[in-house]
């Protein structure tokens, strides 16, 4: 049972001749569901579901944002009864300033060209301003997720039983331009970044993009 969480383009020739040097010289593992040059991963995690990412873009100007969307799919074509586990494989992955909410999903951006090995002791980028949010309601436990078939539809049990607690579309969407530090806002700095996209199966995708000056 998993406890609720509280409130908590286009690179010239020149750059992509450097940033295929990069991923040559720091290549994702096999099996990671990831391309350097791909806007979409896909990994079947050990829930039987499928956990999907996407990016609108593998190279931006800094300053310039980058739209992430994360979900969680069930390929069967019968429903999907799947019990919360809270086994995630890089803790405080989030959907937004207010954490993972009531998804079993999230998603994280460190900088560099990292493998799926290394994302797991990486760095995650501060990506919301500090401060105090006004959430939305999240429930104290979660007991399962029942998802439609062939879809990413899903029906939440939970401290509501026997009732169910709702039903939701489990996807996620964020856009970002940059991190907050010390100094406060910053546009993203020219480099390579790895988002990440996870779930509380302990699935995990990456994906990369370049920032270019």
């Amino acid at each position: 049972m998993r406890s609720g969480l509280v409130a908590h383009g286009v690179a010239t020739a020149g750059v992509a001749a450097t940033l295929l040097a990069f991923f040559l010289l720091a290549p994702v593992s096999p099996g990671a569901g990831s391309s350097f040059l791909s806007t979409s991963s896909v990994t079947l995690t050990t829930s039987g579901l499928e956990l999907h990412l996407s990016l609108n873009a593998t190279s931006i100007a800094s300053g310039q944002s980058v739209s992430v969307t994360v979900w969680v799919y069930n390929p069967s074509d019968s429903e999907a009864d799947v019990p919360s586990s809270g086994k995630w494989a890089i803790q405080g992955m989030d959907v937004g300033p207010c954490g993972s909410l009531n998804f079993p999903m999230g998603f994280e951006i460190m900088r560099g060209n990292l493998t799926l090995d290394q994302v797991k002791n990486g760095e995650s980028l501060q990506l919301y301003s500090p401060g105090i949010y006004s959430c939305p309601m999240m429930l104290s436990s979660i007991q399962s997720y029942v998802f439609s078939p062939s879809s990413n539809d899903a029906t939440v049990m939970g401290s509501c039983t026997p009732s169910a607690c709702f039903s939701e579309n489990m996807s996620a969407s964020m856009t970002f331009s940059g991190e907050y530090g010390l100094l406060g806002f910053r546009s993203f700095a020219p480099g390579l970044y790895t988002l990440v996209g996870g779930d509380e199966w302990g699935g995990l995708t990456l994906l990369h993009f370049a920032v270019t000056s």
